[in-house]
């Protein structure tokens, strides 16, 4: 085997660590999220925990977290991650998009409360009234359950890394 396929498997190796690093602080995020918003025994709390949760999905939906994501996988060739796999991310992906909060609720709370782009007093009290506690709950659930979906192929990925690498 030559020189330019292992450079090839070791790039493609960095890349899938990257991800697993990547995951891990959206993973992070999201559950301390969760748990801050089942522990929260104020409405204070539910609201701030709901912001942050608003301003996660307004990153993944607006900042286009989830592109980064599915361009990482999708760099990932087929004798590293079947297709398969792959089309199970992309399903996921959808499919999680479904049960988030829209990607207009989340730019109104995050750039009316975090970004302070209003400087009207009126519209951030009404940018608080916009954040659900069950939506944020749900949102949350469904950003885990995908995590764990793309964790489980990238775990594949890496598994066929090493084995490849061995032939090298």
């Amino acid at each position: 085997q030559s020189v330019a396929q292992w450079i090839r498997i070791l790039e493609i190796g960095d890349k899938t660590n990257n991800l697993v690093g990547y995951l891990m602080l959206l993973q992070i995020d999201v559950i301390k999220a969760l748990i801050n918003l089942l522990e929260a025994n104020t409405d204070v709390e539910r609201l701030v925990t709901c912001k942050h949760v608003y301003t996660i999905i307004h990153d993944l939906k607006v900042q286009g977290l989830f592109k980064v994501i599915a361009r990482s996988i999708k760099e990932i060739p087929e004798e590293i991650l079947a297709e398969a796999y792959q089309t199970e991310l992309r399903n996921g992906m959808k499919n999680v998009n479904k049960y988030l909060i829209s990607e207009k609720d989340a730019k109104c709370v995050r750039n009316n409360i975090d970004a302070h782009k209003s400087s009207s007093f009126t519209e951030q009290i009404a940018a608080y009234r916009q954040c659900d506690f069950a939506n944020s709950l749900i949102s949350m659930f469904a950003i885990k359950q995908l995590i764990d979906i793309i964790q489980e192929a990238v775990k594949v990925a890496r598994n066929n890394i090493l084995e490849l690498s061995k032939k090298y």
